[in-house]
This record gives C-alpha cells, structure tokens and sequence, in this order.
C-alpha cells in the first residue's frame, strides 16, 4: 500500500514536472519570438541612426557650402561699396569743379 502510494506520488510529481516543463517551453519559445521582435527593432534603429547621421553630414556640408557663398557675397558688397564710395567723391569733386569753373 505504501509502495502504490508512492507510485502514485511519483506519478503525480513527473506529471507537474512535465507539465512545468511544457509551460517552460512555451515560455522560452515566446521569448525568443520578443527576442527577434526586439533584435530587428534594434537593427531597425541602428539603420536610423545610419541615416541621420549620412544626412546630418550632408547638412554640415550645405551649411559650409552657405557660409563659403555667404563670405563671397560679404566681399562682393564690400567691393560694391568701394566702388559706389569712389564714384560719390568723383561725383562730388567734379561738382564742386562745375561750380568753381560757373
């Protein structure tokens, strides 16, 4: 009788055992299936960072081609004010000669 009971016990604790088991599996198999969600998530962002980072050095390079036209420009400008500052006092030295000559 002991003996059957103890069978019996067995029998009971190997089939929790299997049970839990079954339940680790699924467990460990749903896990892996986030695991993969999670590793292509990451591989997703890693594109991104990717691609930012080939588009935020595309901006540093616009920014310094703007800054290159932007300091030519500032040298036309200064050239042009030269060159209308000479030509107001040619102006004003020949209207000061029409004067004198009247």
């Amino acid at each position: 009788t002991e003996t059957m009971e103890q069978r019996d016990k067995i029998v009971e604790l190997n089939a929790n055992l299997l049970a839990t088991n079954r339940k680790l599996l699924e467990n460990e198999s749903r896990l892996e299936g986030k695991l993969l969600e999670v590793n292509d998530e990451i591989e997703n962002c890693k594109d991104d960072i990717a691609s930012l980072e080939r588009e935020r050095e595309k901006m540093k390079h616009a920014l310094s081609l703007a800054e290159k036209d932007k300091l030519n420009i500032l040298e036309r400008c200064d050239g042009l004010e030269y060159l209308l500052n000479k030509e107001q006092k040619e102006k004003c030295e020949l209207e000061h000669k029409v004067e004198a000559a009247q």
